[in-house]
């Protein structure tokens, strides 16, 4: 029986309390845990002071008189895309660092191999190469080889790369196809398929039994207008002897599910999972390779478990914590040790370490402890009607202690845009509740999650009905009455900055005012530097998204940065220099067209800032212009201190 050491909602309040800009600027004690196989040390990243360090935590065994934590700094600039255990001896850890290219910096991402024991840290993989050089495909149980889809350059077709560990001993497993841009193994690490272009917007599947076979076209698939048609489009753990596997597909229907499939026959067997209204979010294999869980969200985060010793921890931590989402982020090899990441709109998480021995869950880290037991406001899960009759999923967040009425309000949409928002602790909504703002999380058209219909409502649609979507829910809520029209203000990162810049021109008369974080302004320039260092296939498939046909606007009419002189209300612009996603020059541009204008903007460049701000005192410094820049230009009470 699973049992907490503390309860999730201790300490709420019903009072409204004004709270520190730093505390919502904290950045998490922890970062991504990995649990070793043996279930006794925690690998994970931490930041201080603008330099990324990965950190080994013993939780267990630790002798007296040594300290249960080891820091080891990583590459300056560099930070950890992710982590993985090869054995109870070596960690995998995926680092991203930057390179001048094309007058700018840009991402590459390396492997690194580090020992428990020594502390020491060594790139592997082959030199050189082009910028992903993390793209393991097969890892051997026991840690002692993975394999990598690996390009030599930027635009060349990737080889499957065999690096024995930790010796870093390098050797081909499959030479490049020029016409095969990824790779698939079976169970014994066997490069047996690969998925690659045909002429026009299409893509092949080709497929052999054995090495010594040759490959043969198993499957053509569609890039752009179906996505996957009826077949299988992402392969996963093919056994080597029985030639069967997993696959997520939509098997022409409208959502991502999970299904067995018969690589020699060509044809699907059973359903793992598949849902009516929820695509599959992710999928876990354990250390054997055997099929843990997958994740999906309707309103909510679930995992959904394979063996009912499983489903039955997780149906009970579910019960510990009724009011959170729970997640297992990390297990050792026996899963007698997990690591549980529980939250909500309200608590911006813990860390716990579960033994299964005790049958009880300790404390590791809170993610924010500033702002533990802190009266934050709730989310709650809402869905309204565009104008053409399509039904928008959002959230709403109302802030504590206010009555819900004419209150003023921030439309937040989420960026991508083909991502989502989900029911979880966001920094920024809880940071505007707090201000007094109501804060509405459109999931408009295009959202992932929701289908293949859905999805592709929103190809081409740019600035035009994904915009739609987010008017038309400042209409609903303003029929409520729990918002006042009158003072509305649109806030958004990356995509959503986009969005917000295209409502200071489009409909301005809707909106007090903007604001855009790490915003585009020129889509065709945008899609230019996304071309750079995408394989082209993969660009294609996601140029063709966003691009007009002939029958509507082009990418050019809907950028920000053709219609500054319709702009007609302030607009804030808030962007990092080290931004290398949407490259600080979009906010630039922008800056410059507005000021010759003559038009009213904020410009706030943040020094070394990346995509996410992801420092501290870069978040304070974002959180500090919202402060003052919706103060003066859509204020509530507590802002102004009346």
């Amino acid at each position: 029986m699973v049992a907490l050491a503390m309860s999730a909602e201790a300490g709420r309040a019903d009072v409204p309390e004004l709270l520190p800009l730093k505390a919502f600027a904290a950045l998490p004690g922890l970062d991504d845990p990995e649990i070793s196989p043996d279930g006794r040390t925690i690998a994970t990243q931490l930041r201080k002071q603008g330099e990324a360090l990965l950190v080994l935590h013993d939780i267990f065994g630790v002798k007296p008189g040594k300290s249960a934590t080891r820091v080891l700094p990583l590459p300056a600039k560099a930070t950890v895309n992710w982590m993985r255990w090869l054995n109870d001896q070596y960690l995998l850890v995926s680092v991203r660092n930057f390179t001048r290219m094309f007058r700018q910096d840009v991402p590459y991402d390396r492997l690194y191999i580090v020992d428990r024991a020594t502390r020491k840290t060594t790139p592997i993989g082959p030199k050189g190469g082009g910028l992903e050089g993390d793209d393991v495909i097969y890892w051997a149980p026991d840690g002692s080889f993975i394999i990598l889809n690996f390009s030599r350059g930027m635009f060349s077709a990737p080889a499957a790369m065999r690096v024995a560990l930790p010796s870093n001993k390098v050797t081909t497993a499959e030479s490049a196809h020029f016409d095969i841009g990824h790779w698939f193994t079976n169970s014994r690490g066997e490069v047996i398929a690969g998925i690659g272009p045909l002429r026009g917007e299409r893509l092949k599947f080709i497929y052999r039994q054995t090495p010594e076979d040759d490959f043969h076209t198993l499957l053509k698939l569609s890039t752009t207008k179906d996505d996957d048609g009826s077949e299988p489009l992402y392969v996963m753990q093919v056994d080597a002897e029985t030639q069967t596997g997993y696959v997520i597909s939509r098997r022409g229907g409208d959502h991502w599910g999970l299904y067995k499939f018969d690589f020699k026959a060509g044809t699907f067997g059973e359903t793992l999972f598949s849902s009516d209204v929820a695509d599959i979010q992710g999928l876990h294999f354990d250390r054997a390779g055997k099929l843990s869980w997958v994740s999906y969200i309707d309103d909510r985060w679930h995992m959904k478990w394979f063996t009912d010793a499983d489903s039955e921890f997780y149906a009970a931590l579910e019960k510990a914590v009724p009011h959170m989402v729970a997640r297992v982020v990390s297990s050792s090899a026996d899963n007698g040790i997990r690591i549980v990441r529980t939250d909500s709109p309200t608590n911006p998480g813990t860390f716990y370490v579960y033994s299964a021995t005790t049958g009880t869950m300790k404390q590791l880290s809170g993610v924010n402890s500033a702002l533990a037991g802190k009266p934050l406001a709730p989310m709650e899960y809402v869905a309204y009607k565009a104008r053409d009759g399509l039904e928008i999923p959002a959230y709403l967040t109302l802030p504590v202690g206010r009555a819900p009425d004419s209150l003023p309000l921030v439309v937040m949409p989420h960026g991508g845009p083909f991502y989502r928002d989900q029911w979880q602790y966001d920094f920024l909504v809880q940071y505007l509740a707090n201000r007094g703002y109501a804060v509405l999380q459109p999931n408009f058209r295009g959202s992932t999650g929701y289908g293949k219909v859905f999805q592709q409502a929103g190809y081409n649609e740019l600035g035009k009905a994904m915009q739609d979507d987010l008017d038309d829910g400042v209409a609903w809520l303003a029929t409520t009455g729990k918002i006042d029209p009158k003072r509305v203000c649109m806030v958004g990162w990356s995509y959503g900055g986009y969005a917000a810049q295209v409502a200071a021109y489009r409909n301005p008369e809707l909106y007090r005012c903007a604001v855009s974080i790490a915003g585009i302004s020129d889509l065709p320039t945008m899609l230019r530097y996304d071309h750079r260092f995408m394989y082209w296939q993969d660009w294609r498939k996601w140029s063709s998204r966003y691009r007009g046909d002939a029958d509507s606007l082009s990418l050019g009419d809907v950028s920000s940065l053709r219609h500054v002189k319709e702009m007609r209300i302030p607009l804030l612009l808030i962007h990092g220099d080290d931004d290398n996603v949407v490259p600080v020059i979009q906010s630039e541009r922008l800056a410059n067209a507005l000021d010759d204008a003559h038009k009213p903007f904020t410009f706030i460049r943040i020094k070394d800032g990346d995509h996410s701000l992801d420092e501290e005192d870069q978040r304070l410094q974002l959180l500090t212009a919202l402060d003052d820049f919706l103060a003066q230009n859509n204020p509530t009470d507590v802002l102004t201190g009346k």
